[in-house]
């Protein structure tokens, strides 16, 4: 999850220049945008620590395929 999370927080960076210097709310924001996704959800996406229940994790990985597949869209 860590990986899948970092990779599309540096696409996202390479794409907006900007990003990292955001704060924390503009980021999210800018996720939640891009993938179409609730605040909270990529909220939860951002913060979600290594150890997640089973649901938890499924939800998480759920949000990154989003987010990647949002991504993908956007470079074509």
């Amino acid at each position: 999850l860590a990986a899948a999370r970092d990779a599309a927080l540096r696409r996202i960076a390479r794409a907006q220049p900007d990003f990292a210097q955001a704060g924390q709310a503009e980021r999210t924001a800018r996720v939640a945008a891009l993938a179409q996704i609730p605040p909270a959800e990529a909220q939860r996406f951002m913060s979600a620590g290594a150890n997640l229940p089973g649901a938890e994790f499924i939800r998480a990985m759920h949000t990154a395929q989003r987010i990647h597949a949002a991504l993908e869209r956007g470079a074509r």
